[in-house]
């Protein structure tokens, strides 16, 4: 059973979340490398625009920790490479994500190399685009539903230009799939079934999944 609250799924780390930190890991490292050597000031950022908390209840790091300490690790390379890190966290529900995440990164946002931000990621996209400026940039998008990010949200990533402007996604088909199905149950009320189609039509960016979901007959 999915986690009714935030803070219930950041109570123990599940094995896909350390699948997941895995992967970006393993993708963080040879994109600071690599990258590090297009600019002459060495300086990259990594935007978690899904940040959570810091630390989950069980000890275990979250992404905002593992990629603090991967900075600590690329000042410390040969040809050191200043990786900063914002991290965003809306914490709506005031169930103490956010406090968890400064807590945890305290260390690196006194100096200089993490900022914290509460607030809706896609609201507070514009000003971190302003802050980084031209700056190569590697943004790591991971909701924790599917509802939580339309693709064209994502559009002013894509008309940086700074060509190198990467994202990693977090795409729940699995999540998005049981809306749309129960978009088109009959069983499913009128009023909840037009607004399931709207929400999946802007998730994904049309309407063409209404056809081919028809066609499969479910």
């Amino acid at each position: 059973m999915a986690p009714t609250t935030t803070k219930e799924f950041f109570d123990k780390i599940k094995p896909w979340s350390k699948r997941k930190h895995r992967l970006f890991q393993k993708y963080l490292r040879p994109f600071g490398a690599k990258v590090g050597k297009t600019t002459k000031s060495r300086e990259i950022y990594c935007i978690d625009g899904f940040a959570g908390a810091g630390i989950y209840d069980d000890g275990s790091e979250g992404s905002p920790m593992l990629t603090a300490r991967f900075a600590d690790d690329c000042a410390s390379w040969q040809d050191p490479l200043l990786l900063k890190l914002i991290n965003v966290e809306p914490d709506k529900d005031d169930e103490g994500i956010f406090d968890s995440l400064a807590a945890s990164t305290k260390e690196w946002e006194d100096r200089g190399i993490v900022r914290n931000i509460r607030s809706d990621f896609f609201s507070v996209l514009p000003q971190i685009l302003q802050d980084i400026k031209d700056q190569p940039a590697l943004f790591f998008i991971d909701p924790l539903r599917p509802t939580q990010v339309f693709f064209d949200h994502l559009l002013p990533i894509f008309a940086r230009s700074q060509r190198i402007s990467e994202l990693i996604i977090n795409f729940d088909s699995d999540g998005l799939f049981r809306i749309a199905k129960a978009a088109m149950s009959p069983n499913t009320n009128a009023k909840v079934a037009e607004t399931n189609i709207r929400l999946v039509n802007e998730i994904v960016g049309s309407s063409d999944w209404l056809e081919k979901l028809r066609d499969r007959q479910i």
